[in-house]
């Protein structure tokens, strides 16, 4: 067969996730499984009507034309057919949400005169360097739950009239390394995010705040959770049944959507209405700033919009900024019932809230993120 040839009838295409045993070693099965259909799935929206696409084995599958392979008349024969195959494959994931981009994926032709091994990897260069730091801080964010090196501190959202008035208590959640120093989540959440595992953090986060929850009658809590954990599956099932069957605890639990990741639109509604009906509040994080007020829009009636800090530290430039605050805080009003204005950290931040018509405050000036009060 000539490099540029037709593929023969009958076609098969062998795709291997190469670095699985690394996914495995550092995610856990249950993660690596997640890619295995994920990879399936994507291959199935690509190829689905031109080919069969099953599962072989633990990071295998095999895509089957029955007649001519679309890609035969790409240069290179069937190296460059594999190779096509793999960056069309990649290019699709590397655009969605997921975990499937972390993959190193090589492809072997089985139904040409000889198999042709074709080594292929999704990612560009610099975003394969990434993965692999992504993977480092996935694997230490691992071993650190493993060993009990989370830590859950708070912070109280007060009423700026009476600081005793409290709505509830954030909390924030601190990595300890093995020399006991603190590792904030900026230093480890960004790599969750692009690696697909944040939904996993945030499931472990969430079911220790319904612990604290379960164990003080007298805490109504708030638990931070990524735009792209907002998500109606199998994942969360187990989270949603306990808070089903524990109303009292469900009703004293804030879920608040963090800005950094862009809500999916349609799925991200859907599973905050769910939460709402277990009678869970939602509160959409850092208002004005990163994917914020995507958020608020989306989520249609949050209980809570929380205005980032940075609109309360611009607001000692001048009369201007101040008007910013007021504004944004309106805005804030016609989305949710409750604002709170973030980033208080003295008598004269307190001052510009009270004048910007927030009636909840939360930062600094109301003490240190701390344990959970006695």
């Amino acid at each position: 067969m000539e490099s540029g040839a037709k593929m023969n009838s009958g076609s098969r295409l062998l795709v291997e996730v190469r670095n699985r045993g690394d996914i495995l070693r550092v995610y856990g099965a249950d993660f690596a499984m997640s890619m295995d259909r994920e990879l399936v799935m994507r291959a199935r929206e690509l190829y689905g009507a031109q080919a069969q696409v099953r599962r072989v084995s633990d990071g295998r599958f095999q895509i089957a034309w029955e007649g001519v392979s679309p890609f035969g008349q790409i240069p290179g024969g069937r190296v460059g057919c594999a190779q096509s195959l793999l960056a069309t494959l990649g290019e699709r994931v590397k655009r969605m949400p997921g975990v499937a981009w972390l993959a190193e994926l090589g492809a072997e032709w089985i139904g040409c005169d000889l198999p042709v091994q074709a080594g292929g990897v999704m990612l560009g260069e610099d975003l394969t360097v990434q993965a692999a730091r992504d993977m480092e801080i996935s694997e230490m964010v691992r071993e650190a739950i493993s060993e009990a090196r989370f830590s859950i501190a708070s912070q109280p959202v007060c009423n700026v009239e009476d600081p005793d008035l409290v709505l509830y208590r954030e909390c924030l959640t601190r990595m300890h390394d093995r020399e006991g120093c603190v590792v904030f989540p900026g230093s480890f959440i960004p790599s969750l995010e692009r690696s697909g595992l944040i939904r996993w953090f945030d499931r472990y986060v969430v079911r220790r705040v319904i612990s604290l929850l379960r164990e003080r009658a007298d805490l109504s809590l708030g638990v931070n959770i990524s735009a792209l954990s907002v998500v109606d599956d199998v994942l969360w099932e187990s989270t949603l049944i306990d808070l089903l069957e524990a109303p009292d605890v469900a009703r004293r639990l804030v879920f608040e959507i963090t800005e950094t990741a862009q809500l999916e639109r349609g799925r991200g509604r859907f599973f905050a209405n769910r939460l709402k009906q277990l009678g869970c509040r939602i509160a959409i994080d850092d208002f004005g700033a990163g994917y914020g007020v995507d958020t608020g829009i989306e989520i249609h009636s949050p209980d809570v919009v929380k205005i980032d800090g940075s609109f309360l530290s611009r607001a000692v430039e001048g009369e201007e900024k101040t008007s910013y605050l007021t504004r944004i805080v309106s805005l804030a009003s016609d989305i949710a019932p409750l604002v709170v204005v973030e980033g208080v950290a003295s008598e004269e931040d307190l001052q510009r809230v009270r004048g910007s018509g927030a009636v909840w405050a939360q930062g600094y000036y109301y003490g240190n993120q701390c344990s959970m009060p006695d």
